[in-house]
């Protein structure tokens, strides 16, 4: 597979990509610069900004055309403008979230970075975050134990859940109950070795292997369902963060890379001497991706004043 860059934006931490198909249009973070993008592809590809005022470190398509945005201060809805996003038992900033993933009955799915380089810290929940028609989200721990969680998806026929934690260096697999939003019997896919890097942003393709980018290893892994890696595609950027499948056939995938150099203890010693990121990358899979699903939390805006 062939990888081509196609903005070189340096973003100081691009993450987060999705293919917002009713609109054929891909939307990324920069949560180091405060900054939602949408990138208008094409012969000359581009980007505008969406919302400069607030810390997304990732986002999702909500069902009533809106962006729901997440960070380390909660959820917000973007449209018009920015919105707080009400979760029971965290106010109206709701938990703070690294990434999420948007399951087949519009619950958002994901956990936070709670590693700290210099002191100790607790571990955190993976959440599940649903509400029923016209009430307030709640928000369901699924697992503890978190260090920094990462990307989070789902096999083709929903039956089985997949998280990361950068810093176990692991991508665990559950049983997934789509009909409870529940989980159980979680077990190690992978367990990744300090030179290859952590694994960061998941996706899944229509044969059910995984896709995983690699922070500080240069690439995306392709994992069958049973976490072999049967593929390596190399970048020419060792801070890979995330990728999704896009495109009017799914077969598009978009990396995004980070440019501002992350030093941490988690990173193998070959880190400091390799080219960092910031552009975003393409190549074209052989196989087709899934299709993202809408984000179906409760929104209450009142009033269409901005809320930084």
């Amino acid at each position: 597979m062939k990888i081509s860059a196609i903005l070189d934006l340096n973003l100081k931490c691009a993450e987060s990509p999705v293919w917002l198909p009713h609109q054929r249009r891909l939307v990324v973070t920069d949560c180091s610069d405060k900054k939602v993008l949408q990138i208008n592809l094409g012969a000359q590809p581009s980007a505008a900004t969406l919302c400069d005022e607030w810390q997304a470190a990732c986002v999702c398509e909500h069902v009533d055309g809106g962006l729901v945005l997440a960070g380390p201060e909660g959820l917000r809805y973007l449209d018009k403008g920015v919105h707080p996003i009400e979760v029971q038992g965290h106010g109206h900033a709701g938990p703070a979230l690294n990434d999420v993933y948007v399951d087949a009955r519009g619950r958002m799915i994901g956990g936070a970075e709670h590693f700290r380089e210099e002191h100790d810290y607790a571990p955190g929940s993976l959440w599940s975050l649903a509400s029923e028609e016209g009430r307030t989200a709640t928000a369901t721990a699924l697992d503890r134990g978190y260090h920094l969680a990462n990307g989070v998806a789902t096999s083709p026929d929903g039956r089985v859940l997949y998280a990361t934690d950068s810093v176990r260096r692991s991508i665990f697999a559950y049983q997934y109950d789509a009909e409870t939003g529940r989980v159980q019997h979680r077990r190690t896919l992978h367990a990744f070795g300090i030179d290859a890097g952590v694994p960061d942003g998941l996706a899944v393709d229509e044969d059910g292997f995984l896709w995983c980018a690699m922070f500080w290893g240069g690439c995306v892994l392709r994992l069958d369902p049973a976490g072999c890696i049967v593929e390596r595609v190399a970048l020419p950027a060792s801070q890979v963060t995330s990728l999704c499948f896009g495109g009017d056939d799914l077969c598009d995938v978009f990396i995004t890379t980070a440019a501002e150099r992350v030093a941490s203890r988690l990173a193998p010693i070959s880190a400091s001497a390799q080219p960092t990121g910031g552009a975003l990358f393409h190549l074209r899979s052989p196989v087709r991706g899934l299709a993202p699903h809408l984000c179906r939390i409760y929104v209450n805006r009142p009033s269409q004043r901005n809320v930084k």
